[in-house]
């Protein structure tokens, strides 16, 4: 394929994607950008025409862990075979493992808990608990 016949199947594609766009997306702020994101990795997104960006805009956990993190996707993959996402009120073992000292878990970054956790949702409650008592008289 030349370099024309590339050029033309990005473009192609991305006005079809335009036009689903438009007869499909509610927006509710404000005009979607004139391109869409291919992949990220990184730091960087990548275009459908190819271009690299810096991502400055896609939240906490990209810019602290980058797109596709190695272990962060690795771990996605391990979850989606076991179970993603339950009530709050179930337990699944891989919940517990991932909060347990014995399995090198966040916890063994943190100092003893004064207090035991009450409830564990989606984990993120425990790990809260876990930097609110790090930080305990630290601020």
């Amino acid at each position: 394929m030349t370099d024309g016949g590339k050029v033309e199947g990005w473009q192609a594609r991305r006005r079809a994607l335009q036009d689903a766009v438009a007869r499909h997306v509610l927006r509710y702020d404000s005009d979607f950008l004139p391109f869409f994101i291919e992949r990220a990795e990184g730091a960087y997104l990548f275009d459908d025409s190819g271009r690299r960006l810096l991502d400055f805009t896609s939240g906490q956990m990209c810019a602290t862990l980058g797109h596709n993190h190695p272990a962060v996707v690795a771990a996605l993959e391990r979850g989606s075979r076991e179970v993603m996402h339950l009530f709050s009120r179930m337990l699944a073992p891989p919940v517990v493992d991932g909060i347990s000292p014995a399995r090198g878990s966040i916890w063994r970054l943190a100092p003893p808990l004064t207090v035991s956790a009450a409830e564990i949702d989606e984990g993120l409650t425990i790990l809260d608990q876990a930097i609110r008592e790090s930080l305990d008289g630290a601020v």
